[in-house]
């Protein structure tokens, strides 16, 4: 399978990193939130996603969590990806670059766990970013 990037943004906070990385013309796009012991904050952050954009979709992974992580997203219906240890940040992240690839998101957007309210409000305008930049220009 051959996967190309021809758009990438990255948006940084004082607290998060966003990264958007769109490959693909149809826009189908995936949030990911990377989580390392977020038991305490993964499911208020999942909440907050939900309300700006109930019909996202959204996949946590499991950087080798100690704490009930896994269990929190999954009793939001969240699908997790678990690795086997803690591996870092940014394993994790190519951790959701391979599930992105495997489930053909062509927007994918990271998130951090402990995700802040009034950090929120530019999600769906980011998403939006990235879909329109995956449309065919005439």
């Amino acid at each position: 399978m051959e996967f190309r990037i021809p758009f990438c943004c990255f948006y940084k906070t004082n607290k998060s990193a966003v990264i958007i990385l769109v490959s693909m013309p149809e826009a189908k796009s995936l949030i990911i939130i990377p989580a390392y012991n977020e038991a305490r904050l993964i499911s208020r952050t999942i909440g907050l996603l939900r309300e700006e954009k109930p019909d996202a979709k959204i996949v946590v992974i499991n950087d080798g969590s100690t704490d009930h992580t896994r269990e929190e997203a999954l009793a939001h219906g969240i699908p997790v990806v678990d690795l086997p240890k803690n591996v870092g940040k940014a394993n994790a992240f190519f951790a959701g670059v391979r599930y992105a690839i495997r489930s053909n998101a062509s927007a994918v957007l990271f998130m951090d766990a402990d995700l802040l309210k009034s950090y929120l409000g530019s999600v769906s305008e980011m998403l939006k970013h990235a879909q329109n930049a995956t449309e065919r220009k005439e």
